[in-house]
């Protein structure tokens, strides 16, 4: 009986290494989870920006 490596030079579709990987159910949602807090962080890190835009164009007008 030889190796495994030896069968798997034979039958390389047979390889799980070389099998496409693809995704559970878990890492689907996760995925888009992330890139759900990744838009909503953005829209609000461009909110508080232009809060703070406004503020030193206040405190600017003000001095």
């Amino acid at each position: 009986m030889g190796d495994w490596s030896d069968y798997f030079e034979d039958f390389p579709e047979e390889n799980p290494a070389n099998k496409e990987r693809q995704p559970g159910p878990l890492e689907r949602a996760m995925s888009k989870h992330i890139d759900t807090v990744r838009k909503n962080s953005l829209k609000e890190c461009k909110e508080v920006q232009k809060l703070l835009d406004e503020a030193f164009a206040r405190k600017k007008d003000g001095s």
